[in-house]
Formats: structure tokens, C-alpha cells, sequence
């Protein structure tokens, strides 16, 4: 159920992603709202498992068995009872990144970002506006509460003067704790992802005007190494003509946020060289 939850909120992230990447060859008259991601489903847990009461064993002879000391049963006791999780939640403040120029840096993720001058990088308050949001006027409590309620935020845009794109999308992974989502590998997330993405790809093609569709799981060189992303590769289709289009994916972990770092590209696929842009300080 946990896996389900984090793919489902994951893959509506992502449908954002591509969105917000595919909507630049010819933008629309009026800017389309991004799809909400899907409201975290609470976890079921298994019912506690009752311990059988523990049976008295029979006297050796007619006499009655003797009652255990006072002492004695208080140790019982307390040996038997679990103990308690005393394990604390790491720190997980939440900082939206700032923007200088086309420098950017986030200091949650520890991310930073430099795109030399044919990129131009959008401010707060423009990217509010490409994706609909007014989430620059939010406090940082305000924003961590709207995440845990299942929604995403993005946190970064940028575009070349060849129609590249660079977005950041930040959501929280569902309902596992800090603890439980720090030990949820790179792999799992693409993996788990990908596949529900799969599910949908025909409505999210349909949608994008894409055709020829093809997403698979790889790997690209992020933050000096080797990081499992996700690729997708498609002609999309356009009144002007047809594109070939290309998005690499990196799903990118600090606690229990995530940030949904995708890179467009049409024509020629250049994605791996805007990724190399980013570092971390």
C-alpha cells in the first residue's frame, strides 16, 4: 500500500513534468492547470496480533499451584512488554529554492543549479504563474502542511533559446515517515514510478499530442555520478509540424521530500547536458 501510494503521487508529479516541458513548442492561448496529485490514501496496518494468555501448569500432585510472588509477576511483566520506538524523526523543514540570474540553489536538497546566458531562468513569481500556482506567498509551514496533503509545488523553471526546458517539482513521498522514506533506494522510486506511469502512458500521450511514446528506466550522469532517471522519447505533433521530443527524469531525495528534476529537449536529445548543470552545495 505504501509503494502504491508513493507511485500514485510520483507519476501525477511527473504528468506535470511533462506538461509543463511539452506545452513550449506552441503555447495555448490560456495557460492549462496542472492536474492535482492525488491525496496520500492513509496506510492500512495490520490489526495487532493478541499474544495468547499464558497457561497455568498443572500441579504435581492435588495440591493447588502457588501463586507467583508480587515481585516476581512485576518482572514478568515488564520483560514482556515491547519496547518503545524511541527513534526521532530527522529535521525536515522545507525552503522553497532561490533564484538569482540563472543561478539557483535550494536549500533543502542542498541543490544548485548554473545555466550560462542562452538559458533564461524564471522567477518565483513567474514560475507561480506558468503553472498556476500562488505558492510564493505561502510560509514555510504553510507550504510543508500543502505537501503533506498529497500536493506538489514547482520550485524551478528555466528555458534555452533552442526550447530546452529545466523543471523542479518538489512533493512529499505519501505517507512514510522521514525514516522509512530515507531508506527508500533510487532504483525503487524509478522502478516504481516507471510502472505506474505505464499504466497511464496512452491518456498522458493522448493529452500531450505525443505519438510513438516510449518510456523505459536508465541511467544519467547526476551531481558527479551515475543515477537511475527515467527517459521518455516521442514525436510530438504540432500544427506547425512534427518534433522528435525528449525528457530525462531524476528523481532527486532529501527526507522524506522529493525533488522531480526533468530536462526537455526537441530534435537533438541535449537532456544529459542541461543535468550536468546542476551540483550540490
Amino acid at each position: 500500500m505504501k509503494k502504491r501510494i508513493m507511485a500514485m503521487l510520483l507519476a501525477a508529479v511527473l504528468c506535470m513534468s511533462l506538461m509543463a516541458c511539452g506545452s513550449k513548442v506552441e503555447p495555448p492561448a490560456e495557460s492549462a492547470q496542472p492536474a492535482e496529485a492525488p491525496a496520500a490514501q492513509p496506510v492500512e496496518e495490520a490489526p495487532a496480533k493478541e499474544l495468547p494468555a499464558e497457561e497455568a501448569e498443572p500441579a504435581e500432585d492435588s495440591a493447588l499451584p502457588l501463586e507467583e510472588p508480587a515481585e516476581e509477576a512485576a518482572e514478568a511483566e515488564t520483560s514482556e512488554a515491547p519496547e518503545a520506538d524511541t527513534t526521532e524523526e530527522p529535521k525536515t523543514d522545507l525552503k522553497l529554492g532561490q533564484v538569482s540570474g540563472n543561478s539557483y540553489y535550494n536549500e533543502t536538497f542542498k541543490l544548485a543549479c548554473e545555466l550560462d546566458e542562452d538559458w533564461t531562468v524564471a522567477t518565483r513569481e513567474q514560475v507561480d504563474e506558468i503553472f498556476g500556482y500562488t505558492y510564493s506567498v505561502l510560509s514555510d509551514n504553510d507550504l510543508s502542511d500543502l505537501l503533506s496533503q498529497g500536493n506538489s509545488v514547482a520550485d524551478f523553471y528555466a528555458e534555452n533559446i533552442y526550447g530546452d526546458t529545466l523543471n523542479i517539482q518538489i512533493s512529499k513521498l505519501g505517507a512514510l515517515s522521514t525514516v522509512q522514506a530515507m531508506l527508500v533506494s533510487d532504483e525503487t522510486l524509478v522502478q516504481e514510478t516507471l510502472a505506474y506511469m505505464e499504466s497511464y502512458a496512452d491518456s498522458l500521450y493522448a493529452a500531450l499530442n505525443l505519438s510513438q511514446g516510449k518510456l523505459e528506466a536508465g541511467t544519467v550522469e547526476f551531481l558527479g555520478e551515475e543515477m537511475p532517471c527515467i527517459c521518455l522519447s516521442a514525436v510530438m505533433e504540432t500544427e506547425s509540424g512534427d518534433y522528435d521530443f525528449y525528457e530525462t527524469i531524476v528523481l532527486y531525495q532529501s527526507f522524506n521530500y522529493l525533488a522531480t528534476i526533468t530536462a526537455g529537449a526537441y530534435e537533438i536529445d541535449t537532456t544529459a547536458d542541461a543535468l550536468a548543470c546542476f551540483s550540490s552545495k
